[in-house]
């Protein structure tokens, strides 16, 4: 039986890879139009995970707006992008938290347990590597612990 501790880091887990997708994918056009432009870089890239949401929650948002608030649109309806990604384990049908981290992050599928490696183990860059690398200022914010699966991503 799963500790209540487990579910709500799941929970956490969840919620932040969802959030994710979403400023991920509505940050790559934005960056690509950049790396083809030359002249206009985006200042800031600030990049949100929102574990466990997908597109039920986000339907959720909208059909079921809060009663103070009926006539406002959810805050992410004003992105210019909104992407989707499956993030599935490269070999297992259930997919663990690190692994669905590991393919936000890098790009890769991996195999449950594993983050930051393909599925050869070969290790891959991330998102705020990559990012730092290309002389942007970097830093990782997490609501759990930083070495948490999804953060570690």
């Amino acid at each position: 039986m799963m500790s209540i501790v487990m579910k709500k880091i799941q929970k956490y887990t969840a919620a932040s890879l969802a959030a994710l997708l979403i400023v991920l994918f509505s940050w790559f056009p934005i960056y690509g139009q950049a790396e083809a432009d030359n002249t206009k870089r985006p200042k800031n890239v600030i990049l949100m995970i929102g574990d466990g949401m997908g597109i039920s929650q986000l339907s959720s948002a909208y059909y079921f707006p809060d009663k103070k608030d009926a006539d406002r649109e959810p805050s992410f309806s004003r992105f210019k992008y909104i992407g989707l990604v499956k993030t599935s384990s490269g070999r297992e049908v259930v997919t663990q938290s690190p692994a669905a981290a590991t393919a936000l992050a890098t790009g890769y599928k991996t195999y449950n347990s594993a983050v930051g490696v393909d599925l050869d183990t070969v290790v891959r860059e991330n998102i705020v590597e990559i990012l730092s690398r290309k002389g942007y200022m970097t830093g990782v914010i997490a609501t759990s612990y930083v070495t948490d699966a999804t953060p570690a991503g």
